[in-house]
């Protein structure tokens, strides 16, 4: 029987308006997520899939729903996907770990962004903060002398990263309280932390931070050192060394650390600074320290190769500077300096018994408001003699202007010019 082309139109137009309506129908999604942290009152736990609505990078938290109910949560207890599929890969492998937490055993422990030593630190974590384990690597590592697993790790801050698994205690999703009479056992891992890293004078951070690193005092010798083994705690600073030796610790708030039979106390400032209280000549005296992962040694190159490229721009333009007021000054490449005919500048800026040879040192700075005006600053270094400068080049030659060591502060950084200047002109000279 032959069907009518009115009939068949008819039947296309009904087949096309229902599959609009079941498309408009079928929910709509924005993507998966594999739910990672849930919340207490979470209707589904660790490792189910979720449905996203609407979700935006710039909110803090989003709609979810498992099919069944939707609800809000917060975006840094998810890990999203655009596919489905790989969510659930994700989920299957995140099987053997949905349920298992851990808490770090020591404080400041670093949460890097790669299973490695060397990786970049991302976090520091605080001692007992809990965290959610997401993954480990297959085989153990050797850090320190310390054989254990790399395991990766989420905080409540939604930061991801990898903790080295040797000052770490798995937990289920409560971790697990300290009940009082652990109380000791808490100090003695805190101290045992401490005595565990080098802690640096606070001030390596500043001078770093500045860009002033001043050599005499930032150095790999100088810092607070404990050792465990044998109960003590060294301090070197570039003006004191102590030892002290302990035969053991107090502490009622877990924050002030007293050592038995010396006059150390170990305040805990921050997660990653300290401050050690201790008794000099008599009077009580404080110094703070902070970890400091930079690499020491190559900031001390760094500061060298600083100094060397401000003593080629002198050698650039010419070892020899002639004034017709103040003499001839002679450079050489390793910055020596021979100066003949300067009277005229004793004893007001030089002394009366300096000789004519030194060295310039590159080692004191203009303070920011001069750094506009002044090229740098240099110390005319001689036997018992520091003569400083400020300077800045001429179109033949540069001009000196004498700093009394009033105007210098204890960072060596020239906070002011003086109110009445002396200033030198010399002209380069080469040959």
């Amino acid at each position: 029987m032959k069907r009518s082309p009115l009939l068949l139109l008819i039947v296309f137009l009904f087949g096309f308006l229902m599959s609009g309506v079941l498309t408009s129908c079928s929910p709509k999604t924005d993507g998966y997520a594999v739910l990672i942290w849930p919340e207490p009152t979470t209707p589904v736990g660790a490792g189910t899939i979720l449905e996203l609505s609407n979700p935006n990078d710039s909110e803090k938290t989003v709609f979810v729903t498992d099919g069944t109910t939707k609800w809000m949560t917060e975006q840094w207890r998810l890990i999203r996907f655009d596919k489905r599929d790989a969510a659930e890969a994700y989920s299957n492998a995140f099987l053997p770990w949905q349920d298992t937490y851990a808490r770090s055993l020591r404080t400041a422990l670093p949460v890097r962004e790669r299973p490695d030593q060397a990786s970049t630190r991302v976090y520091r974590l605080r001692d007992g903060e809990l965290m959610k384990v997401l993954s480990r690597q297959d085989q153990m590592t050797e850090v320190g002398g310390l054989d254990d697993y790399w395991y990766e790790i989420l905080t409540r801050e939604g930061i991801s990263g990898w903790v080295f698994g040797y000052h770490l205690e798995l937990t289920g999703a409560s971790g697990r309280a300290l009940d009082p009479q652990e109380e000791h056992d808490t100090v003695d891992r805190i101290v045992r932390d401490i005595a565990s890293v080098p802690w640096r004078p606070a001030y390596f951070q500043t001078m770093v931070s500045s860009g002033r690193i001043n050599l005499n005092e930032f150095a790999p010798p100088f810092g607070l050192f404990g050792d465990w083994e044998d109960r003590t705690f060294r301090i070197v600073l570039p003006d004191l060394q102590r030892v002290f030796t302990y035969q053991g610790y107090q502490s009622s708030d877990g924050r002030t650390i007293s050592f038995d039979g010396t006059d150390l106390q170990i305040v805990i400032s921050a997660e990653n600074k300290i401050t050690a209280e201790y008794t000099v000549n008599g009077r009580r005296q404080t110094s703070d320290f902070q970890l400091f992962e930079d690499d020491i040694s190559l900031i001390i190159e760094a500061e060298r190769e600083r100094r060397e490229q401000l003593l080629q721009q002198f050698l650039d333009r010419g070892p020899n500077l002639i004034s017709t007021a103040y003499g001839t000054m002679t450079i050489s490449e390793d910055g020596r300096v021979s100066w003949n005919d300067f009277d005229r500048l004793v004893p007001n800026v030089i002394p009366a018994g300096f000789t004519g040879a030194g060295r310039l040192n590159f080692n004191i700075y203009p303070g920011d408001s001069l750094r506009g005006r002044y090229d740098g600053a240099v110390q005319l270094l001689g036997q018992d003699t520091a003569i400083p400068f400020l300077y800045s080049y001429t179109d033949d030659g540069v001009k000196f202007v004498f700093v009394p060591a009033r105007n210098i502060d204890e960072n060596r950084v020239i906070a002011a010019e003086p109110i009445s200047p002396v200033v030198i002109f010399f002209r380069f000279v080469r040959g």
